[in-house]
């Protein structure tokens, strides 16, 4: 996780990916929810490369109870480690039970026939 701040310039860039491109929205409002949801989850890793696949009127829908699911399960995917999950197994080199014989039952006419 890298704690840093993210500079001015960069924090509107990362803003307006977020915001539909024909909203008027206020600068000043966006800016400190921004850095709200910043101190939430300071990563800026996590904030230069997220989307959430559609555009959002205010930054301040992150501050509903929706908003604030779909942050907090994003921000835990985004950190998400499946290979400590996956364990190494060794196969032994014996033979483990007993071979069973299978009868073969026949299937069709021509099965029959060949017996």
């Amino acid at each position: 996780m890298s704690e840093d701040k993210i500079p001015k310039r960069e924090s509107v860039k990362i803003i307006k990916s977020f915001l539909k491109e024909d909203t008027d929205y206020n600068a000043k409002i966006e800016a400190i929810t921004f850095y709200q949801l910043f101190k939430q989850f300071p990563d800026s890793d996590f904030w230069r490369k997220y989307s959430l696949g559609f555009k959002l009127n205010s930054l301040l829908w992150f501050k509903s109870k929706e908003g604030q699911e779909k942050l907090t399960s994003d921000y835990a995917i985004f950190y998400l480690d499946l290979k400590e999950q996956f364990k190494d197994y060794k196969m032994e080199s014996s033979k483990v039970g007993e071979d069973v014989e299978i009868i073969k039952k026949n299937k069709s006419l021509s099965d029959f026939l060949k017996k």
